[in-house]
């Protein structure tokens, strides 16, 4: 093979003059070099590809979990807008019933004055929402009752004031206790709400309580709830579904004849020593008289039994009974009263159980869920 010569040897300004062969450095090909015409490119564009289809990826992905973080925010705020609706509306619905409780200044309480009134009280609208009071209670066969309106406490018996034989005709006819062990929880009763140490036939002062597993102390003191109850001795889930509905811990003690239920009336009437046949024929004959959309108006036994012979005749042995019970244990009116506010708005709902006392306008009892 013939030596490589340069082109511009003849002008005698080479260093490669005078036949002197030089190979060009690879490292610095001579300027005048050509690229070769195939040199690849497809691997550079393939890899600018995929690096573009991670990017969109990874973009959409996140695109997503914005989109879920911020949807999910908005539903919390939504729902948390829908429930603080729904909290005001139950307040609102809890100081509409006080409202209407104290306006009520007559000397009588009964089911059909406005604090007892469905319309007043179910579902009412107010702004984008509604409330509600409404008063659901057990029934001796396990069901349950609603009715609207406020709940006059005074309706049931207080079982912090009533007396032995009251409690006994409690468990006896509302719970169907025997007699000989109604009169031992009317014991056991009386011996937790009491102050002393002294116990009672039947009944049960600290050293029985303390010898339980696990122990506890006898209260002796008013009970704070209706399930306080079923601390006391002798009472089980049977004997407190049997009183739950037919008495409370709150009120003056006195039974208010315009609204107590038949079962608390009948419970009246057997402590004041009426036979079945005559407490079942005056409580229903009270019953129907206030149907009728009456109200025993003034605190007298002889104008009650008026009012009510009037209206059904009542035989020798009902008006002596009915004596003996608004004697010992009726009234005509209320102090404390009660309900569950519900308020809805927006899917949201919230419910507040509750308790006042009209006479001292205050709040015994609140519980938000």
């Amino acid at each position: 093979m013939g030596a490589w010569v340069c082109e511009c040897a003849s002008a005698g300004v080479c260093g490669y003059a005078r036949g002197r062969a030089r190979i060009p450095s690879p490292a610095q090909p001579p300027a005048h070099t050509p690229r070769h015409p195939h040199t690849p490119t497809t691997p550079l564009r393939a890899s600018a590809l995929i690096l573009a289809l991670w990017t969109l990826f990874f973009l959409a992905t996140l695109a997503l979990a914005v989109g879920a973080y911020v949807g999910a925010n908005v539903e919390l705020a939504r729902r948390f807008s829908a429930d603080t609706a729904a909290y005001a509306l139950a307040r609102a619905a809890i100081e509409k019933g006080i409202m209407l409780a104290a306006a009520d200044t007559n000397a009588w309480d009964a089911a059909g004055e406005p604090w007892h009134s469905e319309a007043e009280f179910r579902d009412v609208s107010l702004g984008a929402g509604t409330y509600s009071v409404l008063t659901v209670s057990p029934l001796p066969d396990g069901g349950t009752a609603t009715n609207y309106g406020l709940f006059d406490q005074e309706r049931l018996v207080n079982i912090n004031t009533a007396d032995a034989g009251l409690l006994a005709a409690l468990f006896e006819v509302g719970a169907g206790a025997e007699r000989s062990r109604a009169e031992d929880l009317a014991a056991a009763v009386i011996d937790w709400r009491d102050a002393d140490d002294g116990m009672l036939t039947g009944g049960a002062e600290d050293e029985y309580y303390r010898r339980l597993s696990p122990p506890y102390h006898c209260h002796d003191g008013p009970f704070g709830s209706m399930h306080e109850v079923r601390l006391v001795k002798g009472v089980d889930e049977e004997l407190f579904r049997g009183i739950r509905g037919l008495a409370t811990v709150h009120g003056t003690g006195k039974v208010n004849v315009n609204t107590a239920p038949l079962p608390v009336l009948l419970v009246l009437a057997a402590a004041q020593g009426g036979s079945r046949p005559v407490a079942s024929s005056l409580a229903a004959k009270i019953v129907r008289f206030r149907e009728a959309g009456n109200a025993f108006q003034v605190p007298s036994l002889t104008e009650m039994a008026g009012q009510l012979n009037a209206f059904s005749t009542l035989s020798g042995e009902e008006a002596d009974l009915l004596a003996r019970m608004a004697r010992r244990y009726m009234g005509l009116d209320a102090t404390c009263f009660s309900g569950t506010a519900r308020g809805a708005a927006a899917g949201g709902e919230r419910l507040i159980d509750f308790v006042f006392d009209r006479r001292d306008r205050a709040l015994l009892y609140w519980y938000e869920r």
